[in-house]
């Protein structure tokens, strides 16, 4: 698969959707990187419910994948290196606590 920043936001995530019902396991790096490149998009201030709907997205695949375990620990890593950003961590815990 092409790099994210090489492919409009919109079609990279056509190209993610295609794969994730038949290979959810494929697409969970892709959807890390739209993740991490959406929340570094300073200038868009809707970024934070576009990373919590991709995050879910990401569940999503994880779990179909069985990696539950995975899952938890990508947003115990994505927590630290994003902690200063205590908006989006009260969105992703209000988020992740609701199924």
């Amino acid at each position: 698969m092409a790099n994210p920043g090489q492919v409009p936001e919109s079609q990279w995530f056509e190209l993610v959707e295609v794969r994730e019902k038949s290979h959810p396991a494929d697409v969970i790096r892709p959807y890390q990187d739209l993740i991490e490149i959406g929340l570094e998009r300073a200038s868009d201030k809707y970024r934070y419910p576009k990373a919590i709907k991709t995050i879910r997205r990401l569940r999503d695949s994880y779990h179909r994948a069985g990696d539950e375990a995975g899952f938890t620990a990508y947003v115990a890593d994505l927590r630290q290196r994003h902690r200063r950003k205590t908006s989006f961590i009260a969105k992703l815990d209000k988020a992740l606590a609701r199924r």
